[in-house]
């Protein structure tokens, strides 16, 4: 969070929030919060099927591409996809 919060320009308010829990299988896995000054940034790692579930969710502008690229990158991924909704 740290490195994507650098990344993004979003300054960080407080500690990250990590937990690893999960009732089902493929729902097990740390979920990750960091607030931010615009809001907050979201994510969750499922170990079993190997995947990753981020959400920017901001007041400030960001490019959504960008960081969608650079996530992938960060994470090794082999795909990935992204949806970006203005508000």
């Amino acid at each position: 969070m740290i490195d994507l919060c650098n990344y993004i320009e979003m300054k960080r308010h407080g500690d990250m929030i990590a937990e690893r829990f999960g009732t089902e299988p493929h729902l097990y896995g740390y979920s990750v919060m960091q607030l931010i000054e615009t809001s907050c940034i979201t994510a969750h790692f499922s170990e079993e099927t190997d995947c990753c579930y981020i959400d920017v969710f901001s007041c400030k502008l960001f490019n959504g591409p960008k960081t969608a690229k650079y996530c992938a990158k960060y994470f090794n991924a082999h795909a990935y996809t992204y949806k970006l909704f203005k508000r």
